[in-house]
């Protein structure tokens, strides 16, 4: 199936509605079940057992960051669950959760080259080997796109996928290595009176210099045993990640001299771990699947909201470390009564931590501009200011 943006590939899930905007750089928005769940809020997402959700994000809780290599070429496969009744979902599943496992082998390279209009061209590679008794699978994707604006979106994307591979996803091991880069203009909305009185056409902006760039760097394993009616999975992963941001919604309502752009920003270390024991036996000749599951995360967050002009940050809004972490355990039985009729019930604990410190400017300083044309701001000292908050589901 082809598909003009990555985030088309979801929607073959009945009812997920994926939309984008404010530039192709820009994590997609998610409807799903008549909930509009923003960039992920309520919709848990994850990648080869990583999660896809950021947890006190710069631009908003629960982001599923687009900037991830994500390659519609390498799915293998969308588990999909809509509603809150899963005990191994936890987080941001309030509405549903889509798993997506890339493929571990190709046994035929691929080379892809496509062009359209606006200036839109995209490189794909890929291609397997066999390295020490396993299969090594290579990805790379490189996409540029201007799109119809005349701020052109000067989109700057690269993807990579290095993945080594021993065993079936049931018995086996693998290590996962996943590089992203990307750069973008951003388009948003426009006043339609600019438009009727002529001073903007339709594909004009009054900020040209919003938009972003980011960065995101992961490493993670994978070890899984199948023995008779037991089976053990285990997955871990390591995730660096970079965003910056720039909007201007309000234009000039707020500084009609220097205008209402305002830059957001994320810096983040993650670590986790998922881990799962499957049991299969019988009562009264009626097939039980039981497991029992681990699952915890620490997330290292800088983050942080600050006024800006032209990309020129002179003011500091929030200006936050943030260490969040915690850890679940789970169990659930499914009861197989009927080819069409099952039961399940199941048990989640969740114990969450966070301790936030934060790095805060006078947000009244006076703003002027230097003969340069640079912002300058006069700063009182900053002061630190810390909470912390613990809680047990």
């Amino acid at each position: 199936m082809p598909f003009s943006r990555p985030g088309e590939a979801l929607e073959i899930v009945p009812g997920l509605v994926v939309s984008q905007h404010s530039g192709e750089g820009k994590a997609n928005q998610y409807n799903l079940r008549g909930f509009q769940l923003d960039h992920g809020t309520d919709l848990a997402l994850w990648l080869d057992g990583m999660p896809l959700n950021m947890r006190t994000h710069g631009h908003g809780q629960g982001l599923r960051r687009r900037e991830f290599p994500f390659i519609p070429e390498l799915l293998s496969s969308l588990v999909v669950r809509k509603g809150p009744y899963y005990a191994d979902e936890g987080d941001f599943a309030s509405a549903g959760s889509v798993h997506m496992q890339y493929i571990d082998k190709l046994d035929k390279g691929l080379f892809s080259a496509t062009g359209g209009s606006f200036g839109y061209w995209r490189l794909l590679n890929i291609k397997s080997f066999e390295v020490n008794g396993g299969d090594l699978l290579t990805a790379i994707e490189s996409s540029v796109y201007n799109g119809p604006w005349t701020r052109p979106d000067e989109l700057r994307k690269i993807n990579s996928v290095m993945r080594w591979t021993r065993g079936t996803q049931d018995d086996g091991v693998s290590i996962t290595g996943m590089a992203h880069a990307n750069r973008w203009y951003s388009t948003d909305q426009i006043p339609e009176r600019a438009i009727q009185q002529g001073f903007l056409t339709l594909w004009g902006q009054i900020d040209r210099t919003d938009g972003g760039d980011t960065t995101r760097f992961s490493l993670s394993g994978r070890w899984s045993q199948t023995q008779g009616n037991h089976a053990s999975r285990v997955e871990a992963y390591a995730i660096r990640s970079t965003l910056d941001l720039y909007n201007n919604f309000t234009y000039f309502l707020t500084n009609p001299t220097l205008g209402d752009q305002f830059h957001q920003f994320d810096r983040r270390t993650v670590f986790g771990v998922n881990a799962v024991h499957f049991i299969k036996h019988e009562l009264a000749q009626f097939p039980i699947e039981t497991r029992f599951g681990f699952q915890g995360r620490y997330d290292n967050v800088r983050l942080g909201l600050q006024d800006s002009f032209l990309r020129q940050n002179y003011d500091a809004i929030r200006n936050d470390y943030v260490n969040e972490g915690g850890f679940s355990f789970w169990t659930d039985s499914t009861a197989f009564w009927t080819p069409w009729l099952r039961t399940t019930g199941g048990f989640r604990f969740d114990y969450l931590h966070a301790d936030v410190n934060g790095l805060q400017t006078l947000l009244d300083a006076p703003k002027v501009l230097d003969s340069n044309g640079n912002v300058t701001a006069l700063w009182t000292a900053p002061f630190n200011s810390g909470s912390k908050g613990r809680r047990a589901i």
